[in-house]
């Protein structure tokens, strides 16, 4: 089995379903999906557990979830809305928004990044003198009044 057609495959069958939810107003970006691909076939189940960590990069989505499924003649993509909210920073729906008080509308993973920004930068999330410090988002804080 050539696993990159097979992913390309599913990336395609996802982006078919995706416009169809957009169509009907169930999510406005791919990012607002999640994918439920549900799968007939052990040997396939396991190959996409393999990459199950990837898959939501690779489809282009916030969250996937294999299924198995005795009732679909191979495989079977169905899309619904993502669970959580959008993080500030990567726009993936994620539960772990906000849960680190410095930066409450980003992901723990967004958290971390920023987090080891600023220590590498002085603790001001800037690199350059006499600059502001840096939001959530990587803009210049602004001053009250601005």
């Amino acid at each position: 089995m050539d696993r990159w057609k097979v992913l390309l495959s599913l990336r395609e069958s996802a982006l078919t379903e995706i416009e169809k939810a957009r169509a009907t107003g169930l999510v406005k970006a791919p990012r607002e999906a999640k994918v439920n691909i549900r799968i007939k076939e052990n040997d396939l189940q396991a190959f996409f557990k393999g990459y199950e960590k990837q898959l939501p990069i690779i489809l282009g989505v916030s969250q996937t979830e294999i299924i198995q499924d005795s009732t679909v003649n191979s495989i079977r993509v169905e899309i619904q809305r993502a669970s959580g909210i959008k993080c500030a920073r990567c726009w993936i729906y994620k539960m772990d928004v906000g849960v680190d008080n410095r930066w409450p509308d980003v992901c723990r993973r967004c958290a971390d990044a920023l987090s080891n920004f600023q220590e590498g930068h002085g603790g001001t999330g800037s690199d350059i003198p006499g600059t502001p410090p840096l939001t959530p988002l990587g803009a210049p804080a602004m001053k009250q009044g601005e």
